[in-house]
């Protein structure tokens, strides 16, 4: 149904079903291999092109951390501010230009946050923490089309032009940067920081990675069935002759399916957070047991010192 309504992301986003039980198997497994190959898009779930890219962050986090561990804080800092300078190159080779660059900025907000600097700005975030929100959510709205059809944006544009690489998505650098500058003021705010702390609103962070699992599922589904079913089809032209689609209903129906799949997906999230996680948690506890080393800590060298890598006896 979703693929036949008159949505777009739905009909574009939707695949065609499968002929047979054995095509469906196969098509089954090729998207779950598109889902951790760069530049591919799972079919049966669009939103997941991020995840192959989410685990490259993390192992570029976890690859800075160890260069950086014995590191003081300053030159931490300049590491990954070079890090991610730097990565504005090798991230756009790999398909996502702002892969590296958030993740290694991200790391130097934590460092700022754990430093003693948001204190000691505290008595100035009454001006300092307005002016670098309303900056990030500046350059936040730098849309992604139709750039030139205000001022505002055209001038981001030219401003993102001279910032960064020529090569670079400017709408998604801006918008990352934006994201950077937004957070440092939350950071040096004290109120910020209260009012975002808040039960409902932690509540809401602690499901936002199983809700952007589970959104497009839902949109699909239950959205789409919520939305045209019952609908009569029409004939729409599009490129290519005509197609029939189940035309949209009321705008009060809409807003009703909208709302009742915004409360499921939210319960649905919630339940994966409490009882899905924990599982995932488990199983790589176990992991961790039966692969690392357990007789590492009983070999030593000469020193006396414990070697991470086995060492020749010889």
């Amino acid at each position: 149904m979703a693929r036949n309504g008159d949505a777009y992301w739905l009909y574009t986003y939707t695949p065609r079903m499968s002929w047979t039980w054995g095509a469906s198997i196969d098509d089954l497994f090729s998207a779950l291999a598109a889902t951790w190959a760069l530049k591919s898009i799972n079919p049966y779930d669009q939103p997941q092109w991020a995840l192959v890219y989410l685990l490259m962050g993390s192992m570029f986090c976890f690859c800075a951390l160890l260069i950086t561990l014995h590191l003081a804080s300053f030159w931490r800092v300049v590491v990954l501010i070079i890090l991610g300078l730097w990565s504005l190159d090798w991230s756009q080779k790999n398909g996502d230009p702002v892969v590296g660059f958030t993740i290694f900025f991200g790391m130097v907000l934590a460092e700022f946050a754990l430093s003693d600097l948001p204190s000691q700005m505290a008595s100035k975030s009454w001006f300092l923490s307005p002016l670098l929100v309303l900056s990030g959510l500046f350059f936040m709205s730098m849309p992604t089309d139709f750039v030139h059809q205000a001022k505002w944006s055209w001038y981001l544009e030219k401003l993102g032009e001279k910032i960064f690489p020529a090569y670079s998505e400017i709408a998604r650098e801006l918008a990352s940067t934006g994201a950077i500058i937004l957070v440092s003021g939350i950071i040096i705010s004290p109120h910020l920081r209260e009012f975002l702390s808040q039960p409902p609103l932690l509540w809401l962070g602690k499901v936002s990675f199983p809700l952007y699992l589970l959104h497009g599922l839902f949109m699909r589904t239950m959205l789409g069935w919520l939305t045209f079913t019952g609908q009569e089809p029409q004939a729409f032209e599009v490129e290519g002759g005509t197609v029939h689609r189940y035309a949209q209903p009321s705008e009060f129906r809409i807003w009703i399916a909208i709302i009742l799949s915004i409360g499921t997906m939210l319960l649905a999230s919630h339940y994966w957070s409490d009882n899905i996680e924990p599982v995932f948690g488990t199983i790589t506890k176990k992991a961790e047991e039966i692969m690392f080393d357990k007789g590492i800590g009983d070999r030593a060298t000469a020193n006396g010192s414990r070697p991470v890598l086995p060492v020749r006896k010889d």
